[in-house]
């Protein structure tokens, strides 16, 4: 799958004009490790929801972990983030982080929001040798955004992860009957992406294709969510927390792999930033 066709056909759907490409970037898949790729380490969705309001950056909980999701940063929005891993598929032992940055042009509101996000995957070892820079095009559908985007666009250095191009839609949806059941929100993703979101057992084959990833958020309380996330490989289940009301923080600690499809059993992984609306 050639990033330059998945780009094309998904800015045509964003209402904008197709890339000219003579040399398009061809996509890569991941190892089979699970290693830095499993932080969501592409968008700023690692800082959780704080940009999913559509107008400045608010303290909300994160509707995913692991995957990208249609909402994305605008013109004056920076994050910044960490995140850490404890073990591997199949190196239980070993532990890594990664930190993150990224900001906002444009504006998805009018016409398309395009966020860049700089990530040092590795923290253990050769600390700052390895680096990514991911893009993402995204276009608010009133509560429902739209995105496009590749993953590690440019890798200096090395990556578990690979190259990947992905579309996803995100929305907000409340309840049948809000007063009664209590929540205050519950937010759904769909999308598909070569590359890392590709079915495990392709991964381990060598065989790029077209895989399906998506999650669902349910926010209890204003301060917390309970997600669950299918990740194309496995399933992500965790709590997210905005602890300061007026400080658009997010805290997510997550188990990866519950099913054990992509290795051998869960592992803990756990995220945390901050975005503002300069």
């Amino acid at each position: 799958m050639k990033v330059c066709a998945a780009l094309a056909v998904l800015l045509t759907a964003l209402g904008g004009a197709a890339p000219i490409c003579a040399q398009p970037w061809s996509t890569a898949l991941p190892t089979p490790q699970g290693g830095d790729y499993g932080n969501g380490a592409a968008t700023s969705d690692v800082v959780g929801g704080v940009f999913t309001a559509g107008d400045r950056a608010r303290a909300t909980p994160a509707i995913a972990f692991g995957i990208p999701t249609g909402y994305g940063a605008d013109w004056r929005d920076v994050f910044a983030a960490a995140g850490m891993q404890r073990g591997l598929r199949y190196d239980r032992d070993f532990t890594d982080g990664a930190v993150f940055g990224g900001a906002g042009l444009g504006n998805a509101q009018r016409n398309v929001g395009v966020e860049v996000t700089v990530a040092v995957i590795d923290l253990v070892g050769e600390t700052l040798k390895d680096q990514t820079l991911s893009i993402k095009l995204h276009r608010r559908l009133g509560t429902w955004s739209v995105a496009a985007g590749i993953e590690n666009m440019f890798i200096m250095g090395t990556t578990d992860g690979g190259t990947s191009a992905y579309g996803v839609l995100s929305g907000h949806l409340l309840p049948a009957n809000r007063s009664r059941t209590g929540f205050q929100q519950m937010t759904v993703t769909a999308g598909v992406g070569d590359g890392r979101f590709n079915a495990v057992d392709r991964v381990r084959r060598g065989v790029n294709g077209v895989g399906v990833f998506g999650s669902m958020s349910v926010q209890v309380v204003s301060m917390l969510s309970v997600l669950a996330t299918w990740t194309g490989q496995d399933l992500n289940v965790g709590l997210s927390i905005a602890p300061l009301s007026g400080v658009p923080l997010v805290v997510t600690p997550v188990l990866l792999d519950v099913t054990g499809r992509a290795g051998e059993g869960a592992r803990l992984a756990m995220s945390g930033g901050i975005g503002l609306t300069l």
